[in-house]
């Protein structure tokens, strides 16, 4: 059986502030080689616009997607939606559920949980018409991987907020999500197929998970958390996962109000990272006890056993 693997090789990225969101060729590497030590025939394929035509050469069975696209507010959209069009099975949500956890606004609606009070701006203007609670944080509304996420996020007045917010917009040419800062570690949880995994704790010095600890995270910045936190964001993941009808690989992300206990639901990456030096999948795969080869089989089972 032949298996195409899609990625955007950060190498490639256009746009320097989207390079987290790439993936290696050491990452690619690892995934072609577990599937070909699982007997696939598999072959990596850049996710771009001359997708289609490389896989109606290569006529795959599966397509094993990491793609985080490169350009637009739908970049995500593109490889599955290509794939929905071509009916090749893929281990990914579909580019409808795709978009709704691209936006981050929309993704809190439809978990229906816990969240930071927040409101979508699209201009600076719009911020006169709203009472604040400071402080706050700004972040684009349609990025991924703590992208435009910094120590001048979190404002204290309202000041700070509309040069923030107006940063914001004209950088990132889309609306800045305003929400209640939460004061506490940020917590992860991946969800496999519904089955959560290991919850940790992802430290950092200033509680604010930016896109410069993206970037430079490693195994170090995880740490397990205790049964009873563990036990509540295994409920709050899964139900994220139910409600949004995620597939396959989801990584739900919270933060934990240290003064209350409270946990808050933040956002879910639909195309998170499963590098084998850094990731949080790799991480929690060791916790388990497991090889981490045995990640990429227990991806694409599900599917190969629903084709069946």
């Amino acid at each position: 059986m032949k298996i195409a693997v899609t990625a955007n090789l950060f190498v490639n990225y256009p746009d320097a502030r989207r390079v987290s969101e790439g993936d290696s060729e050491s990452t690619i590497l690892f995934v072609l080689e577990s599937l070909r030590n699982l007997g696939f025939t598999a072959r990596f394929f850049e996710g771009d616009l001359e997708l289609v035509t490389k896989l109606r050469e290569y006529s795959p069975s599966l397509v094993f997607n990491m793609c985080e696209g490169y350009i637009g507010a739908g970049r995500e959209l593109l490889v599955p939606a290509v794939l929905e069009a071509m009916e090749i099975k893929q281990t990914g949500s579909n580019s409808i559920v795709t978009a709704s956890t691209m936006d981050k606004y929309m993704a809190k609606v439809l978990a229906g949980i816990k969240t930071p009070v927040a409101v979508k701006i699209t201009s600076e203007s719009e911020l006169d018409s709203t009472q604040y609670n400071f402080p706050l944080l700004v972040k684009p509304l349609w990025e991924g991987s703590s992208i435009g996420i910094d120590s001048r996020s979190c404002v204290s007045n309202l000041s700070e907020l509309r040069s923030v917010v107006s940063r914001s917009i004209s950088e990132y040419n889309q609306p800045a999500l305003v929400e209640e800062y939460i004061s506490g570690p940020d917590i992860t949880v991946g969800i496999l197929w519904g089955h959560a995994l290991p919850v940790c704790f992802v430290r950092s010095s200033e509680n604010i998970f930016s896109s410069e600890l993206t970037a430079e995270s490693d195994f170090g910045v995880y740490e397990k958390a205790p049964a009873d936190i563990s036990e509540r964001v295994y409920d709050m993941g899964r139900q994220v996962y139910e409600r949004l009808g995620l597939r396959g690989f989801v990584r739900v992300d919270f933060k934990l109000r240290e003064d209350t206990g409270e946990i808050f639901f933040l956002e879910v990456n639909a195309f998170p990272q499963i590098s084998p030096d850094r990731s949080y999948f790799a991480w929690a795969y060791d916790q388990l006890g497991l090889d981490y080869s045995e990640f990429i089989s227990d991806v694409i089972s599900p599917v190969l056993g629903a084709a069946a």
